[in-house]
């Protein structure tokens, strides 16, 4: 049938059916928004982890990821200003934060309905700086979904855990029942 088709009646094809999904898109949005918007957020402070440590910004100089929580990639000090390293948003989403300014405390909010920690891992006593992990909740208040998100240097899991915290990331996730995002 496509053989018959002129290059117009192709071409106006392809517009009414980007018109179609356009529209399929308008009027129903994708039902896991929430969670795209977390993973993408986890993938922001993936990247920043990641340079963080390359350009040894740690106060020691050091080869280190930062691992105090996740405000901190926003807004640690560097050269007299905030360090910026992810959104001012997924910053004031940080559940535990050490360093957000008193004067913004009162902004803090989840972000797309996802609230952001840094988490030690299972069996650590001390938090290393060669290693970290994050976890995206969602906000008890969210009206859909319940898939927690635990990150790590360069992997993405993902659990229902029926907007329950983790307590740490675990030694083998995949073994504790959590699916492999990236």
């Amino acid at each position: 049938m496509i053989k018959n088709l002129t290059k117009a009646s192709y071409c106006n094809s392809l517009v009414i059916l980007a018109c179609l999904t356009a529209c399929y898109r308008i009027i129903d949005p994708p039902k896991d928004w929430r969670q795209i918007l977390a993973l993408k957020s986890l993938k922001e402070i993936i990247s920043a982890q990641e340079y963080y440590r390359r350009m040894a910004l740690g106060e020691n100089g050091q080869l280190e990821y930062w691992r105090r929580d996740i405000a901190g990639l926003h807004f640690v000090p560097y050269n007299g200003d905030a360090i910026r390293l992810i959104s001012i948003s997924i910053g004031l989403a940080d559940k535990s934060p050490t360093l957000i300014p008193p004067s913004m405390s009162k902004d803090a909010k989840p972000q797309g309905g996802y609230w952001f920690e840094a988490l030690p891992f299972e069996g650590e006593a001390k938090r290393k700086g060669s290693i970290f992990a994050v976890q995206a909740t969602p906000d008890v208040s969210s009206p859909k979904g319940s898939i927690t998100f635990i990150a790590d240097q360069g992997h993405i899991y993902k659990k229902d855990m029926q907007s329950i915290p983790v307590k740490m990331f675990p030694v083998d996730p995949i073994q504790d029942g959590w699916t492999l995002v990236r």
